[in-house]
């Protein structure tokens, strides 16, 4: 030992750890992964930990990493179908001619192009309105290369099949403009990657546009949100299959601050989730607007 410059014989680890198949939810649990508990770690705060993280996928992976030192994917999937699909009832007074604001997600030619409009109320529950596009030629392989049936919602006018092999974005802006005739369109986020142009097109029709930042920054706040507005039954999005399919695709990453942010997950072959980003830019956008005393003219500018 003494020959071995690496071993401190001053220095001494003592690790606890839950296992991966202890129960989380139990105080046993907690005291095992915690010698201090009870003494330096409150019960009741801890307990309170434990609730939340029942609700918010992204707060019981911490509560794994940081409370019980088990270890965790980086990346995690999201909202269970149950917590969606408690949002399956439709609008309770018709949206024709209340606020919105909207996210738009583009595509070139692979992904779904998403348009998702939400209108809250004054009681704080928000309705969700998706439209989502995709390039008509190629849809039999885009079926098979997916597994989704993307024909049949075509048909049901969930998905609009834009004419071509790569997404046509007249037709969105288009279409747009026919939505803002029978919506009131506070603003609109979009992904500055692909949506300057349709972004500077939409300016033109007295819309105001930003450009919606795609990191943690962005996304950590809706996602957190999103999550709360499912978790108290405050969400309702009718029951839209291609939104309801996006939701169980999309996964959280959590960086090492504890911000969280939307991603396809890893190997997802034809795993879409544009509607999810296209959704929680509606959100940001609505958040950022409220927060100020007053609204500004129509201008692309970035939050």
């Amino acid at each position: 030992m003494l020959a071995d410059w690496t071993v401190d014989p001053t220095f001494f680890a003592y690790i606890r750890a839950a296992s991966p198949d202890d129960d989380w939810r139990s105080p046993e649990t907690w005291r095992k992964a915690n010698p201090s508990f009870g003494v330096t770690i409150n019960e009741d705060d801890f307990a309170a930990e434990a609730r939340e993280a029942e609700q918010s996928p992204s707060k019981l992976n911490s509560v794994l990493r940081y409370r019980l030192n088990v270890w965790t994917q980086q990346d995690t999937r999201w909202i269970p179908p149950e917590t969606w699909s408690a949002g399956n009832a439709p609008p309770p007074v018709p949206l024709a001619g209340r606020d919105c604001w909207v996210g738009l997600d583009l595509a070139y030619s692979e992904d779904t192009s998403a348009l998702l409009a939400i209108f809250p109320d004054e009681n704080g529950d928000v309705d969700v309105l998706a439209r989502f596009y995709l390039p008509g030629d190629g849809m039999a392989e885009r079926e098979r290369r997916d597994a989704f049936p993307y024909g049949q919602y075509v048909a049901s006018g969930l998905i609009v099949a834009t004419s071509g092999d790569t997404t046509d974005y007249d037709f969105i802006r288009k279409d747009i403009e026919e939505f803002s005739k029978r919506y009131r369109i506070r603003r609109v986020a979009i992904d500055p990657w692909q949506a300057i142009q349709l972004g500077n097109q939409l300016q033109g029709l007295g819309l105001d546009v930003v450009k919606y930042k795609q990191g943690f920054g962005g996304f950590n706040a809706p996602c957190r949100q999103l999550e709360n507005l499912l978790s108290k039954g405050k969400l309702r999005h009718a029951g839209n299959h291609v939104l309801a399919w996006q939701a169980q695709n999309v996964t959280l990453r959590t960086n090492a601050e504890g911000m969280v942010r939307p991603l396809k997950p890893k190997d997802s072959g034809g795993a879409r989730v544009d509607g999810m980003i296209a959704l929680l830019m509606a959100l940001g956008a609505w958040s950022a607007e409220e927060s100020k005393p007053a609204r500004r003219p129509p201008q692309i500018h970035a939050i």
